[in-house]
């Protein structure tokens, strides 16, 4: 039994070893030109172990993303139960506040994320599946609103979920390659953002 769990503790160590080590590599060289030789160096475990916990770079960033993706989704999933239309702006004003702060917190992984999505297929699909789940809880959020008789009822609630979700990621996108945390830049956009969105959907 204590064999066991000093074996389960020297799986674990080693597994560590490899996030750690796969975090600083990305971090340092990019997705493209970081190789598993490189983290395997930096780890400081045997080449063939590295390969029971990761199939591949991929893989292993894949759980890397985790923490940001996890820090995404947990905002996409706040209570969303306004009762008049400025209560709905103000959530969804913080809501698109905090997607963008947790971006920038996240900003040098998400960066090599970026990259990954074009070059590589299981990143690209995590993505997507990520995605998915933030698009299925805005639907949820309008169609709410809509049978509160805040929001126009004709509205269809996907297809605006799919248009929010994408002016979202696109503005997230553009503050973790383009943009230095200007806060006042950030007000703006957010506003501008809030005010179209609001404006469409609320009656």
């Amino acid at each position: 039994m204590k064999e066991n769990s000093m074996k389960q503790e020297r799986s674990i160590e080693t597994r560590n070893k490899l996030l750690k080590a796969g975090t600083t590599v990305f971090l340092y060289n990019g997705f493209t030109q970081t190789t598993m030789t490189q983290i395997i160096k930096e780890a400081g475990v045997g080449y063939g172990t590295a390969y029971v916990y990761f199939k591949n770079k991929d893989d292993l960033l894949r759980v890397i993303m985790d923490d940001t993706i996890v820090s995404l989704q947990a905002i996409g999933l706040m209570p969303f139960v306004p009762s008049t239309k400025p209560e709905a702006i103000d959530i969804i004003t913080k809501q698109l506040c905090l997607v963008i702060d947790a971006a920038l917190q996240h900003q040098r992984m998400l960066k090599v994320v970026y990259e990954a999505i074009g070059c590589s297929p299981l990143i690209a699909d995590f993505w997507k599946k990520f995605q998915d789940t933030f698009k299925l809880s805005i639907a949820r959020d309008i169609r709410y609103v809509q049978e509160i008789g805040l929001a126009h009822p004709h509205i269809n609630a996907d297809v605006l979920a799919h248009l929010w979700y994408s002016l979202n990621e696109q503005v997230m996108w553009d503050f973790v390659l383009h943009k230095n945390n200007a806060n006042h830049e950030m007000d703006e956009v957010v506003e501008l953002m809030v005010h179209l969105y609001t404006n469409s959907l609320y009656k």
